[in-house]
């Protein structure tokens, strides 16, 4: 309801009571029956039936997955009345209930001993890393996407046609000029070596220009990510580069200025730090130079 845009009075009228309550008496009573929340489960639960492992222990799973369900509901109820109160400027929540679906499963984290997975918000805004699309290459690592959020909240941030290269979450170029080919060059040149496999963002479509740049000799890149590519330039991306199969090429909105307030959380032992995101626009004139 809320993603169709609804008004406040029937989101609120169309909060569903008796659906979860079904589903967590249920769940709650998984010693003598199961409870399939999602037809994705169907296959899983018709297979346990056959081969007559239908126990309690595969009740209590199913039972685990139907409570995650109505907290996941429950949390989406909960963000909805915060994101009412946040209109109002109120103090962040006391309480903070979030929910996140696993929307990929990656091959290892940071290091290969660790595992990883990737979870996205419900309804996330088109313009972020969890609602871009993957036009080609390899699947996505743990630290590739890391580096893509990255290098799109850099370039996001300028007006003109930019272009970010990052490298193990640290920008080693950014460079902005009127011509798209030219902001590659030159953020390419700050680091050359570094910028070797590497996640480059970029703010405008890429032009076969810009793509001719990229797959010049001895350049590699990793993944790329821009608000979308010209025919000639996903065809020369993916077709001409040694690394053409590879080359990860991720389409995402940019963001709109109305863009609704994100939060930045941030885990330390035994808790979760919380602050609003920083989207303060820099202000040149009030730089100073102190050295």
């Amino acid at each position: 309801t809320v993603a169709k845009g609804a008004g406040r009075d029937e989101i609120i009228e169309n909060i569903d009571i008796g659906g979860p309550s079904m589903i967590r008496s249920a769940a709650k009573n998984h010693k003598y029956l199961g409870v399939v929340t999602s037809p994705s489960q169907y296959k899983q639960v018709i297979q346990a039936l056959e081969d007559d492992v239908f126990d309690e222990e595969f009740r209590r799973k199913l039972a685990m997955q139907a409570f995650g369900k109505t907290a996941a509901y429950d949390a989406a109820i909960n963000s909805y009345f915060q994101n009412l109160l946040d209109e109002t400027g109120d103090d962040l929540p006391e309480m903070l209930n979030l929910s996140f679906r696993q929307q990929d499963s990656l091959r290892y984290g940071e290091n290969p001993h660790q595992r990883a997975a990737f979870y996205v918000e419900p309804h996330a805004e088109a313009s972020t890393i969890a609602a871009a699309k993957q036009l080609n290459g390899k699947e996505l690592s743990y630290n590739n996407l890391l580096d893509l959020d990255a290098a799109w909240g850099l370039v996001t941030e300028f007006e003109e046609p930019a272009v970010s290269i990052m490298k193990h979450n640290n920008p080693c170029g950014c460079a902005i000029a009127p011509v798209l080919s030219d902001a590659f060059a030159n953020a390419y040149a700050g680091d050359p070596v570094s910028a070797f496999g590497s996640i480059v963002g970029v703010n405008r479509e890429i032009d076969l220009e810009t793509a001719e740049k990229m797959c010049e000799p001895g350049q590699f890149i990793e993944a790329i990510i821009a608000p979308g590519y010209s025919e000639e330039a996903f065809e020369l991306l993916t077709t001409k580069p040694k690394w053409r199969k590879n080359v990860r090429l991720m389409s995402c909105h940019i963001p709109s200025p109305s863009q609704r307030q994100l939060l930045d959380y941030r885990r330390v032992s035994g808790g979760l730090l919380v602050q609003d995101r920083d989207t303060l626009p820099e202000q040149e004139g009030e730089w100073n130079v102190v050295t």
